[in-house]
């Protein structure tokens, strides 16, 4: 079964239970009316990201032995996310949540990182010739969750479908070992859109009366598949997995995450938290 394929199977198959899920969860809830419960968090956190196309990338078949060509070949699997959430909770055990994450790829301050390759040629200059590339999006959510008390802890499970966006800048410069350059390949803001789904558990602690802090582990299904970029003429191309494929290049950010997160309630009460407490 081709990837692609499979892709969209288990799209449709995390709708489908998503729908069946929140049918269950609607009907539970409307047994047993409870103030409604609106809030606000902010998030950061960071995960595992796949990226196995932009990782295994190669400008020129003389990237392929490092070994022989004396290459630096750097992949990047960790990653950060900053974002907001709302929460409705329309009874006690169920309700919704909504949600905004930027998606970089590396730990650094601003938020974005390179993948680089760099590959020493023999022979003539042996100048070094490279690759460069910067990954970076985003994700949106809106996704049912039920509500559960433990041991006097607030905890939550999660699962829905997400959009998600990707970007991807390229740079390659690459000198062969007679001196001359071949810079064709690099192009700036490929961009792509998928449909994915994100499942996550998460557990509320109370800092005060009015702020919560939210623990949240979860997983997300994110390739997006194909990205498209408009050329010096001003024509639109898909990104290649390298120069020799007539397959794609995705940026998949399908992976496990893990997240931290300041949750106020503003309705009725900022200290409202779950009936009976």
């Amino acid at each position: 079964m081709e990837a692609s394929t499979m892709r969209n199977l288990v799209g449709v198959l995390a709708i489908v239970l998503t729908l069946l899920l929140i049918t269950a969860g609607s009907t539970q809830a409307s047994e047993n009316l409870n103030t409604k419960k609106y809030g606000i968090e902010f998030k950061l956190g960071g995960g595992f990201y796949a990226m196995q196309d932009v990782n295994d990338f190669i400008p020129h078949p003389d990237f392929i032995n490092p070994a022989i060509m004396g290459a630096d070949e750097k992949t990047i699997h960790i990653g950060t996310q900053l974002g907001i959430g709302f929460s409705y909770r329309s009874q006690e055990n169920y309700g919704w949540l909504f949600g905004f994450n930027s998606l970089a790829a590396g730990v650094p301050v601003v938020m974005t990182e390179k993948y680089r390759t760099n590959a020493f040629f023999p022979g003539g200059l042996g100048a070094e010739s490279w690759a460069e590339q910067t990954v970076s999006g985003w994700e949106l959510y809106i996704t049912p969750v039920w509500y559960f008390t433990w041991k006097d802890l607030d905890l939550d499970f999660q699962i829905g479908p997400a959009i998600y966006r990707a970007s991807l800048d390229r740079s390659i410069s690459i000198i062969n070992s007679e001196g001359g350059a071949n810079p064709s390949g690099s192009f700036d803001d490929a961009n792509g859109t998928a449909l994915g789904f994100i499942i996550a558990a998460g557990l509320e602690l109370p800092l005060s009366e009015t702020y919560f802090l939210n623990i949240r582990l979860g997983g997300r299904f994110a390739n997006v598949g194909e990205l498209i970029y408009e050329n010096n003429q001003g024509t639109e191309e898909s990104v290649y997995k390298n120069s020799a494929s007539n397959s794609t290049l995705g940026v998949d950010f399908s992976g496990a995450f893990l997240t931290l997160g300041i949750r106020t309630y503003f309705l009725p009460s900022s200290d409202w938290r779950t009936p009976g407490k």
